[in-house]
């Protein structure tokens, strides 16, 4: 064993004593000849010890990917179910909406609707004259042209009263 050439290094400052003499130790036996040079040969059990400590790093790399995976699928599926749920909620609040809006809206246009059936004759005629008169009293002939322009095909429905 060489011993005498490690015997003349030094431990770093900022290491342990021990461990750096266990490496001394450990060099001087594996530079069995003494000379300084470990020959491939008299690396082969601690090349061995060094690819089992490799396997076993990799195998618990391994590991953890799989933990890693597996929470971040468990993630992804809570983050899935929340937004469904999320979803679902809103969809059925905007359904609410929808449902109430328009019962507001029909409630409303048969409202409207009950009210034009109580109207006399008197007052469909000021209802009338409100669209196409500025004095509610003189039917204007623009207002009154405005008012027809897209009405042309309902003409035919008047019914004028022998009055």
């Amino acid at each position: 064993m060489g011993g005498a050439a490690s015997k003349k290094l030094v431990c770093p400052d900022d290491y342990d004593k021990n461990k750096f003499n266990m490496i001394l130790k450990l060099y001087d036996q594996l530079d069995s000849n003494g000379d300084q040079v470990i020959e491939t040969l008299e690396l082969k059990d601690i090349a061995n010890l060094h690819v089992k400590n490799k396997k076993t790093e990799l195998s618990k790399l391994i590991e953890n990917e799989q933990q890693d995976y597996n929470y971040l699928i468990q993630k992804a599926k809570l983050k899935y179910e929340k937004d469904k749920m999320n979803l679902q909620i809103g969809y059925e609040q905007n359904i609410e909406n929808i449902n109430n809006s328009h019962t507001r809206n029909n409630l409303s246009i048969r409202s409207k609707i009950e009210d034009l059936n109580k109207l006399e004759e008197k007052e469909k005629c000021e209802k009338f004259l409100k669209v196409v008169s500025d004095d509610g009293k003189h039917i204007e002939f623009w207002k009154f042209f405005e008012y027809m322009k897209d009405r042309t095909q309902d003409i035919k429905n008047i019914e004028f009263s022998n009055q």
